[in-house]
């Protein structure tokens, strides 16, 4: 279902409304089917139909092999899981926004390469520029998260939950980030008459670096230590958005 995006003022009212479905791992979605669902049931004309794929990736690293694997000369950082707490999926044009997707879920970012399918949808037809998502950090107070608690307790307070090794050793660092992010989407997409692919991809590997480059101790990056407020920082602006009618989460530039 297409609704239009409400304001962050109203996002909170609303979503205490909204029953939650059961938590769904975004791991096997039949992108195929789910499209041809979608354009059949949003009323347009095969002529007119427009729908869209949307897709997660992470960014290549140079060197890396069997995993997403980053080094610095000093330190090796190995990523062997991600999870994001995902709330709210979307798509922005001009001065409208809509919502595909609203309902608490986990994503698990593909470190090891290749893409994740994240969900398939009918749209208005026109020109969009950016993709929403909302990370969201799950409370065991808030009737709306318990079903996701209850299958995974290690996610509370945890929009995003990082697994791996700093150095062979192993860590988890996790974070809330109980927010909505936009991201552009260049160039914009025009969808009318068609499918389009839509990627979002992660460079993961930029999330734990001081601003030299160097890599930074995930086991020192938590509280309020500055190195924790910059990690997140690099989080919020790893995310892109481009069309990508392969689904193959490459660029002209890799």
């Amino acid at each position: 279902m297409i609704r239009p995006a409400a304001s962050p003022a109203r996002r909170t009212v609303r979503r205490s409304m909204v029953m939650l479905p059961r938590a769904l791992t975004v791991v096997g979605v039949v992108v195929a089917g789910g499209l041809a669902a979608a354009c059949s049931d949003d009323g347009a004309s095969p002529d007119r139909a427009a729908s869209v794929g949307l897709f997660v990736t992470t960014a290549p690293v140079q060197g890396a092999a069997g995993g997403l694997q980053v080094g610095d000369g000093a330190h090796q950082l190995v990523f062997d899981r991600i999870t994001l707490v995902v709330s709210e999926v979307g798509l922005a044009g001009g001065q409208r926004s809509v919502v595909l997707e609203e309902r608490v879920f986990l994503l698990e970012v593909p470190v090891g390469g290749g893409v994740r399918p994240l969900m398939a949808s009918a749209v208005a037809p026109g020109r969009y520029d950016g993709v929403r998502i909302g990370l969201h950090a799950p409370d065991p107070d808030d009737p709306l998260d318990q079903a996701l608690l209850a299958a995974h307790p290690e996610l509370q307070g945890a929009s995003v939950r990082v697994e791996g090794t700093w150095d062979g050793e192993p860590f988890t660092w996790v974070r809330a980030m109980d927010e909505l992010r936009l991201v552009t989407l260049s160039p914009a997409v025009e969808i009318w008459g068609r499918t389009a692919n839509v990627m979002l991809r992660l460079d993961v590997a930029s999330w734990f670096r001081d601003e030299g480059g160097a890599l930074v101790d995930p086991g020192e990056a938590v509280g309020d230590h500055p190195s924790a407020a910059a990690v997140v920082s690099r989080i919020r602006t790893s995310f892109a958005a481009f069309e990508d009618p392969d689904a193959d989460g490459a660029t002209s530039d890799d």
